[in-house]
C-alpha cells in the first residue's frame, strides 16, 4: 500500500508546473489557505489543520470556484487518503475542462479505481481537450491502451501504470 501511494504521490507531484504544486503554499490562493497547509503538513502535522483546509476549498467549490475544486481533491487524496472523496471534488474541475485534474483522475482510476475505460475516457478528454501540458503524453497513453485492450495477452492496468510510472 505504502508503494501504491508512493507511485501516487510521485505522479501527482510530477503534473503539476512549480508554481502550481499540490501541498505547497504557492498552490493555495489565501494567506489562511497557506498557514492550513503548512500546518497540515501533508498530513503529519495538525488534523484539525487538514479538516479545516478542506472545509474551505469544499465551500470554494461547492460555490463554483473550479480551482479550488481541484486543490480540494488534492489535499483529500494526498494528505487524507480519501480516494474516493478525492474524485468527486477532481470530476468538478475536470467537468470546467481543466485539464490537469482529467489527467489525475485517469491516473486515480488506473492506481485506485480499476476502470481502465473511465482511464482512457479521462486521457482521451486531456488529449483532445484544451491546451495542456498532459495533452501528448495523454494521446500517446491512450493510444496505447487500446492497443493493449484489443491484446489478449496484454494488462491493460499494468500497461498503464509502467507508463504512467517509468522504471
Amino acid at each position: 500500500m505504502q508503494k501504491i501511494k508512493f507511485i501516487v504521490l510521485a505522479l501527482i507531484f510530477s503534473i503539476y508546473s512549480s508554481a502550481a504544486r499540490p501541498m505547497y503554499s504557492s498552490f493555495f490562493k489565501t494567506w489562511e489557505e497557506k498557514e492550513l497547509n503548512l500546518e497540515c503538513d501533508s498530513g503529519d502535522g495538525k488534523y484539525s489543520a487538514c479538516t479545516k483546509l478542506v472545509e474551505i476549498l469544499s465551500k470554494k467549490c461547492d460555490d463554483g470556484d473550479y480551482e479550488s475544486c481541484g486543490s480540494l481533491g488534492a489535499v483529500l487524496l494526498v494528505t487524507m487518503g480519501r480516494y474516493k472523496d478525492s474524485v468527486l471534488a477532481f470530476e468538478k474541475a475536470c467537468e470546467a475542462d481543466i485539464m490537469y485534474y482529467c489527467f489525475l483522475l485517469a491516473g486515480n482510476e488506473v492506481f485506485y479505481g480499476g476502470n481502465i475505460h473511465r482511464a482512457i475516457g479521462y486521457f482521451d478528454k486531456v488529449c483532445y481537450g484544451k491546451e495542456s501540458d498532459k495533452k501528448d503524453f495523454s494521446c500517446k497513453i491512450k493510444e496505447q491502451l487500446e492497443i493493449c485492450l484489443s491484446d489478449s495477452e496484454c494488462n491493460p492496468l499494468r500497461k498503464a501504470v509502467s507508463i504512467l510510472v517509468p522504471e
